[in-house]
């Protein structure tokens, strides 16, 4: 099922500003809000699956604290930087640092 967000364009603008601060795309700062609004209204019931949350404060981490790392052998291989999807599995090169 497609989605698309009208936002009114502070919002946006702020909302851009915020998930490049976090490191994460437009699509998943929006998927987690949504994730967490929807938990806030649900019952917590027998039966009720919740997926991971994650941390709870991120910071951005200056220039000189980013690690410096080698490109994997192959594409498919977890990337070094450590970034992980919203379920928490470690992130392809190809799909991270990798993409063309």
């Amino acid at each position: 099922m497609a989605f698309t967000a009208r936002l009114p364009e502070s919002v946006e603008a702020d909302a851009k500003a915020y998930a490049e601060f976090v490191g994460v795309s437009m699509n998943a700062l929006l998927a987690i809000a949504l994730r967490d609004y929807l938990d806030a209204r649900m019952p917590d019931g027998p039966g009720v699956r919740r997926a991971p949350r994650p941390p709870a404060s991120v910071e951005a981490p200056s220039p000189a604290q980013k690690p410096a790392f080698k490109a994997p052998a192959s594409r498919s291989d977890p990337c070094p930087c450590g970034a992980v999807d919203l379920n928490g599995h470690a992130l392809k090169w190809k799909h991270c640092h990798g993409k063309p």
